[in-house]
């Protein structure tokens, strides 16, 4: 029976449910792949979840300010 080293495992990555009143952010075409297939998507604060239908829900401060961010620097390009 052969050993498998902890470094050849992998695993899958495990969603991040932080905060269920917290909407985040993402790229568009990934959020909508991911909600098509019943899939998490990576939030552009850097977390991994499943899309909510948004409601009444504050958004994450960390994806807006990235979005923020993104917009002010498409000027300078």
């Amino acid at each position: 029976m052969e050993t498998i080293a902890p470094s050849e495992t992998v695993l899958d990555p495990i969603p991040e449910d932080d905060d269920p009143d917290v909407t985040h952010l993402g790229r568009k075409d990934e959020m909508e792949a991911a909600r098509k297939a019943g899939n998490p998507f990576w939030t552009l604060c850097g977390k991994l979840v499943y899309e909510r239908r948004r409601g009444d829900r504050k958004r994450c401060r960390a994806c807006e300010d990235f979005t923020r961010d993104m917009s002010r620097r498409k000027g300078r390009d």
